[in-house]
């Protein structure tokens, strides 16, 4: 394998050179990743690097002069050029100074890239060729290592020795370490496998830059790694800024929101899987992810909702959707959720699967939403449950009820479900006009009165005690022309207990008077 070093101001580039190139496959190696020229050059000191591609223009010292120091340190090494300057006496220093190609960082194709890297005359050393094998004996050696520990770390008997990583942690003059855990949050479109892999190179160079914690590696979708606790351990002041600078610029570079949970202090003693599973227990607690930058201890314990909190919030489910108050409920549920933090995550996926449940049943039976309507106002949402239990952060569990309760209350004022409401209405009228109140009719809907009668008559166009008013009418004409019943007796029978007032209200909607349908 040939040994590269890829120096360059901007992490974006050294995160995309490393990411979008399968070095190995073609033969290559990258065996360094510096952001200036003088910690380049020092790395150069210690060991031998085939092949250096360089930025031009970097702070302290650039391109250039660690050109110039390579060729007295490492003649043999073979410089390419990666910047975004085109200025010729940029161009003739860099011939001067044996410079094998110069290519335009923002344009590079990985096809390009190796054509330059596969025509170049590497040649080493008789040190470095001796040399170079313990090295990539030993940095393979600590990779495995790492790779191990991460899978046999899941295992709770594991009792595996892992001597490189604690020989880094006897130079330290560390007895105990913390496990870093950090998780990409959940995003609505998903990461590509890609993504994970350039915020792990972003990670690994920022715990490199520390010196102490070290990088393990991906498992799971999950990045892991270690920090020794030496004998001056961090403050959590320090544990804080660390954490918030990751999460900064991973969603800064990477657009890529993280989380950062760390076991407290545990000794190697006491095995590896302890610290992993004391990290990954807080990223389970820890529901309001968004909100947290880190979280070493969790006070007090997460519990279960009391049985009279569950009933009475089971009823305020109940209540909304009963009657039509979706947009109300989603506010109901985030204020107690925003306010329960100490509830267990599993205790707000089952609310708020019960509230998809009812408001799934109550769409079905009280609404009688087809198929296609379904299709039309929910799409992906349905079956809404379901779709609740992908959730895996407060904020998302928020985003997505919010959603199904837009929707339904959607459907619910759109035309389509206008002539199912009207026809409950109808027949209820129907089964009861002799004895209705507004009440009535208004709570079998499960509306408000006040809803009813603004929903009604935007619905049909009239008030709904003319419609009730017109309906009795129409029964008693029926009444009159189909049996010889007193005035007194239909009145009573179509829901009017004065026969006076009843024939007053008759003749206002018929425009005649009662004997014009009596039968003859």
């Amino acid at each position: 394998m040939r040994k590269v070093m890829i120096v360059d101001d901007e992490s974006l580039v050294r995160i995309g050179l490393q990411s979008m190139i399968d070095w190995e496959s073609r033969g290559y190696r990258i065996e360094g990743v510096f952001k200036n020229g003088a910690e380049a050059l020092e790395a150069a000191k210690r060991e031998h690097y085939d092949i250096v591609l360089t930025d031009i223009k970097m702070p302290g010292m650039g391109g250039l002069e660690l050109i110039s120091h390579l060729r007295q340190v490492s003649p043999s090494t073979s410089v390419i050029i990666l910047s975004s300057y085109n200025d010729f006496e940029y161009t003739r220093k860099a011939i001067q100074l044996g410079v094998k190609d110069y290519i335009s960082k923002y344009q590079i194709e990985p096809e390009e890239l190796f054509r330059v890297l596969d025509s170049l005359n590497v040649s080493y050393h008789e040190a470095d060729a001796v040399s170079r094998p313990d090295a990539e004996s030993a940095l393979s050696s600590l990779e495995a290592e790492k790779a191990r520990l991460l899978v046999e770390s899941r295992q709770p008997d594991a009792c595996f020795e892992y001597p490189l990583l604690s020989a880094w942690m006897d130079k330290l003059h560390a007895s105990s370490c913390r496990w870093i855990m950090i998780e990409p949050l959940e995003r609505q479109d998903g990461y590509e496998n890609g993504e994970i892999r350039v915020l792990s190179l972003l990670i690994a160079e920022m715990f490199a830059r520390i010196k102490n914690p070290i990088f393990l590696g991906e498992d799971k979708g999950r990045l892991h790694g270690l920090l020794a606790v030496a004998e001056t351990p961090f403050t959590t002041e320090v544990l804080e800024e660390m954490t918030t600078e990751w999460c900064a610029t991973s969603h800064e570079k990477l657009n890529i929101k993280t989380a950062v949970f760390w076991s407290s202090p545990r000794s190697i003693k006491d095995g590896w899987h302890e610290a992993r599973s004391a990290a990954l227990q807080l990223s389970r607690l820890a529901f309001h992810k968004e909100a947290l930058w880190m979280i070493e201890d969790l006070s007090p314990v997460p519990r279960s909702f009391e049985h009279e909190e569950w009933l009475e919030l089971h009823q305020l489910i109940r209540k909304r959707i009963a009657f039509y108050q979706f947009h109300e409920l989603a506010a109901d549920l985030q204020q107690h959720l925003d306010e329960g933090e100490h509830i267990e995550p599993e205790e707000w996926m089952r609310l708020y699967k019960q509230a998809a449940h009812q408001l799934s049943d109550h769409l079905l039976n009280d609404c009688r939403i087809a198929t296609e309507y379904i299709e039309t106002f929910f799409n992906g949402l349905w079956p809404l449950p379901d779709y609740i239990s992908k959730v895996k952060s407060s904020t998302q569990l928020l985003r997505h009820f919010s959603q199904m309760t837009a929707a339904a209350e959607q459907y619910t004022q759109s035309g389509a479900n206008t002539a199912v409401w009207i026809a409950k209405v109808n027949e209820y009228v129907a089964n009861h006009y002799a004895s209705l109140r507004l009440e009535d009719v208004a709570e079998h809907v499960h509306l408000s009165v006040n809803y009813f009668s603004q929903k009604f008559r935007q619905e049909t166009g009239e008030a709904f005690i003319d419609y009730l008013t017109r309906i009795r009418i129409q029964e008693a004409i029926k009444l009159f022309r189909s049996t010889s019943l007193s005035t007194e007796e239909i009145a009573e029978q179509v829901g009017y207990m004065n026969a006076n007032y009843f024939t007053k209200v008759f003749k206002k909607v018929t425009g005649q008077t009662i004997k014009h349908f009596k039968l003859k």
